[in-house]
């Protein structure tokens, strides 16, 4: 049999997240819940579109162009779906920003709406809903400098050194209600600075200016895609966490795709082979890891404990994972393993480790490249023992695989992305199981070859067509 089903689903859920804060909008998650939008939305507002192309839009220029044709033909229909009036602040009313945003777009693109009443709408529906410029995601630290040109034109005010949160939400209630008045009297004065903003973009060394509404709104849809991505995977028991070690999971709430997102991941190129247990006590878990299982791993740790009173620290060194594709190793080591390394330490960490009662902790080893260069690559191996004991000694076996999991795989200084920055390019002849090390998925390889080469040792489709 395979896995547990509780452990894929942990294993699910964690890829899920930590595929998300490494490959933003071209991760799974972020591919696969844009598309559920573009084909509901669609399915809602233009069925007929949806019949012709049941797998939906490629992309949101797509989507916004089959939107905007369809509303230049039926302009009746369309203005019944543009801007609607925005929710009251703090009342509990389920609306959907992103899917509001998107038709906007597509009636701005039309011609169906002026950009000053487009800014009116914007300014009412951030001021009562402040969560899609607070909480923009892990692409922008601070969604509030967004506002910035809006702010400064509508209010006649120049904010020196960025824009606070706290700030733009007073900001924003202020030109909303001036924004009311204006148009109560029949005024237009704020509605004139608003018209044609423009924008300066920065892009290879050049500058140039552009429409700053199109500039905001694709920032605001990104951010309420990840405002619904944060809510299911807290929904799922999984909160997001941008920095900081994982939580443990929490209690589950029913979710209404999960089901279709679990069998659309498995058949993705992302996806699970559930492994037999015909590995003499090994298994393997989602992105590669080989994991033993841990079953009498108590038992051990109790004997273990048991020797704390007595003399003699134990040089132990014990393998628990495997990642294959970095290998770099997590395991479960004795105090006496770390002598040397500590040696070697700051006069501070030396003494944390010499005061330190504990005997074993669970670890890993570190890629370094600074060893790696020293060493010209000497038999060894770059993967080295850092002075870690003391800190280690104490969390959990679950804590320190977590951190270990997330050392291999993500970013753009984990182990795997390291090992294929020591390997700059494929040396010819290299065999296509081991294209990995060369290429990340995204990218198999320059050549065609090298791509069919990747995709034939993992027996799947290709990657989906690119990100929205």
């Amino acid at each position: 049999m395979g896995q547990p089903v509780n452990g894929i689903r942990d294993t699910i859920y964690r890829d899920l997240a930590e595929g998300y804060l490494r490959d933003k909008e071209r991760s799974f998650l972020y591919r696969y819940f844009w598309r559920e939008g573009a084909r509901e939305l669609l399915g809602r507002v233009l069925p007929r579109a949806l019949a012709e192309t049941p797998e939906g839009p490629a992309d949101s220029r797509e989507l916004r162009e089959t939107l905007a044709a369809a509303m230049v033909k039926d302009r009746a229909w369309a203005r019944t779906l543009l801007l609607r009036e925005p929710p009251g602040k703090g009342r509990k009313e389920r609306r959907d920003f992103w899917q509001e945003l998107t038709l906007n777009d597509a009636g701005y693109q039309a011609g169906l709406i002026a950009d000053t009443d487009y800014y009116r709408w914007l300014t009412s529906y951030l001021a009562a809903r402040d969560i899609y410029y607070k909480d923009s995601g892990p692409w922008d630290t601070d969604g509030a400098a967004w506002l910035v040109p809006l702010l400064r034109a509508g209010l006649g005010t120049v904010h020196q050194g960025g824009l606070i949160k706290a700030q733009a939400e007073r900001d924003l209630a202020e030109l909303d209600r001036l924004l009311r008045e204006e148009r109560a009297v029949g005024k237009s004065e704020i509605a004139g600075r608003l018209h044609d903003l423009r924008q300066n973009i920065t892009q290879r060394g050049r500058t140039w200016q552009a429409d700053y509404l199109p500039w905001l709104t694709r920032r605001l849809e990104r951010s309420a895609l990840h405002n619904k991505i944060r809510t299911w995977l807290q929904n799922g028991g999984y909160p997001l966490r941008l920095e900081g070690p994982a939580e443990a999971p929490g209690e589950p709430r029913k979710q209404d795709f999960s089901l279709r997102l679990f069998d659309a991941y498995c058949r993705s190129p992302q996806g699970y082979d559930l492994t037999p247990r015909d590995m003499s006590g090994w298994r393997m878990e989602g992105r590669d890891f080989c994991v033993m299982d841990t079953e009498d791993l108590e038992k051990l740790l109790d004997a273990l404990k048991r020797r704390e009173g007595e003399n003699g620290e134990p040089y132990l060194y014990l393998p628990l994972a495997v990642h294959l594709q970095s290998g770099c190793v997590f395991f479960l080591a004795g105090k006496a393993v770390y002598e040397d390394v500590y040696r070697q330490a700051a006069r501070g960490t030396r003494e944390a480790y010499d005061g330190s009662r504990a005997l074993i902790c669970f670890d890993y080893l570190r890629l370094n490249r600074a060893f790696w260069e020293a060493d010209s690559g000497a038999a060894v191996g770059p993967f080295r023992l850092r002075p870690t004991f003391h800190e280690n000694a104490e969390r959990s076996y679950t804590a320190v695989l977590d951190d270990f999991k997330r050392h291999c795989v993500v970013g753009a200084k984990s182990a795997l992305a390291q090992v294929r920055a020591l390997n700059d390019e494929a040396p010819a002849g290299t065999p296509g199981a081991f294209l990995w090390a060369f290429y990340p998925p995204e990218e198999p390889g320059p050549s065609r070859e090298g791509r069919e080469a990747f995709y034939r040792t993992r027996d799947r489709a290709p990657a989906s067509p690119a990100p929205p």
